[in-house]
């Protein structure tokens, strides 16, 4: 009997059910003025969605009109991730578990010993995209992809409960299999239809982050009080580019030598926050959970040293987690 867990948290595997190009991790912090709030992080997934933060905290009374709509589109955007993190993680998961049970073309065959998928609820979320149509700024062509997501997530759901219950109370060895083919085809292409949905909304998710994350990263740059916040940050990112080459190499050779400069990259981030946080104990001292971060930079570094992808995006995951704990004073 295969396992999916319908519940929040880190993925813990680069598995290939599926070629999504872009997944999601949970963020460090962007910052506004000196209260940070949060935004999106990402990395690369092949059959999951990897966990986003979501905005969060009030605003700070001192924020640049830049950083004031870096924090709106932040809340804009807080519903859409909060469904990739958590209802995108049950469903596609979900539809990993019961592929690898079940033939998609044909079906159960009747010789599996069952499929454990899990229940889902997808309220919140669905809640959740409706409300933030009403936010500003104007977004059509992510209110467009949410659309399309909702439509299928609420299609998809009822489908899987059902399913879901029917294996769970073993329904099959009662009818001998005939409700399993029966539910099947619909099952397959609800799953289809959600995973497009998914990569589409997720696509736009990503593009207002990458802009949202490259204008934290300049801000912190800019400010030397923020030194030690930067470094964090841009190790992350680093992290990340090496997360984004190897995440292709189950369908293509790994390209060594952009690897390998990424890695110099890294590594050399890295140094520079070591050194930093060496010369400056005291500062590092008041940082909350640094020396968790601290020890996963190292951690990480040996993983893609030793060139293992799948270990790499798991390190990674970590890595983003204990960077979001973190609590910078200034």
């Amino acid at each position: 009997m295969m396992g999916a867990s319908g519940s929040a948290g880190l993925w813990e595997t680069a598995s290939v059910a599926m070629a999504l190009t872009l997944a999601s991790a949970f963020a460090v912090a962007l910052g506004l003025g000196n209260q940070p709030y949060r935004g999106v992080e990402r990395t690369v997934q092949h059959s999951e969605p990897e966990p986003l933060a979501f905005a969060s905290a009030a605003r700070p009374r001192a924020a640049s009109p830049a950083e004031a709509e870096d924090f709106a589109m932040s809340e804009r955007i807080a519903a859409h991730i909060e469904c990739l993190n958590f209802a995108s993680r049950a469903l596609l998961h979900a539809q990993s578990t019961y592929l690898a049970a079940a033939d998609p073309a044909v079906g159960p065959s009747g010789n599996e010993s069952g499929v454990w998928l899990g229940a889902v609820d997808v309220s919140r979320c669905a809640s959740g995209l409706r409300k933030a149509r009403s936010l500003k700024p104007a977004l059509a062509k992510l209110d467009r992809a949410a659309d399309v997501y909702l439509g299928s997530l609420e299609k998809l759901a009822p489908l899987l409960n059902e399913a879901s219950a029917y294996y769970a109370s073993k329904g099959f060895e009662r009818d001998q299999w005939a409700k399993a083919k029966a539910m099947h085809g619909g099952l397959v292409a609800a799953f289809a239809d959600f995973a497009t949905a998914h990569a589409s909304l997720e696509e736009q998710v990503h593009a207002i982050y990458a802009g949202l994350f490259a204008r934290r990263l300049e801000r912190l740059r800019q400010d030397p009080a923020a030194r030690l916040e930067y470094l964090a940050a841009k190790t992350v990112n680093d992290a990340r580019a090496l997360v984004n080459l190897a995440s292709g190499v189950e369908t293509a050779p790994l390209d060594e030598a952009r690897f390998a400069k990424a890695l110099d990259q890294y590594q050399s981030t890295a140094a520079d926050y070591e050194r930093y946080v060496e010369a400056h104990a005291d500062e590092a001292s008041r940082v909350d959970s640094m020396s968790l971060f601290r020890s996963q930079v190292g951690t990480l570094l040996k993983s893609a040293t030793a060139r293992q992808p799948a270990k790499l995006v798991t390190e990674f995951n970590e890595l983003v987690s204990r960077a979001n704990r973190m609590k910078f004073r200034r």
